[in-house]
């Protein structure tokens, strides 16, 4: 009788083991700012010229503790814009809000395909050109919070 109780016994808990639940997936990767965002870009938005982007901070740029993206003065036109993220997949500059004048107010955002991207913390550089009205020394906002000034 024990010989069929132990067979019985086993069949039991491993049906017992198949039916729990599964471990839902693990939400995919995104590398979103640190700080809340808001939840879509401007609505009178512009497309940003981006002229340059390389890994790394910009020349004279101090790194930001904060890992909130920051800026610097590039060549006059222009400002050098870094993130901090993925290495493969940097969030980006990609529009900014024609209505504001009191700062420019960028949107940024990952637009890359990857599905996979890397867990490392690294600064990117877009060097963007500034639309007109706006100059080199002015209040930066990305993603709705104030960019602070790195160098």
């Amino acid at each position: 009788m024990r010989r069929m109780l132990v067979p019985i016994g086993l069949a039991l808990l491993l049906s017992g083991c198949a039916a729990q639940p599964s471990i839902p997936p693990l939400p995919e990767p995104t590398d979103a700012p640190a700080t809340a965002a808001p939840s879509a870009a401007p609505t009178a938005s512009a497309p940003v010229t981006v002229v340059d982007r390389y890994p790394g901070l910009p020349p004279g740029a101090a790194l930001d503790e904060t890992f909130e993206p920051g800026w610097v003065a590039d060549v006059p036109g222009r400002i050098a814009l870094v993130t901090f993220g993925s290495s493969s997949c940097p969030v980006e500059p990609v529009s900014y809000d024609r209505d504001s004048t009191e700062a420019l107010s960028l949107w940024a955002e990952y637009t890359g395909e990857s599905e996979v991207c890397t867990a490392d913390m690294a600064a990117t550089t877009f060097v963007i050109e500034l639309p007109e009205g706006f100059a080199d020394d002015g209040d930066v906002l990305v993603n709705g919070e104030p960019a602070p000034r790195l160098g």
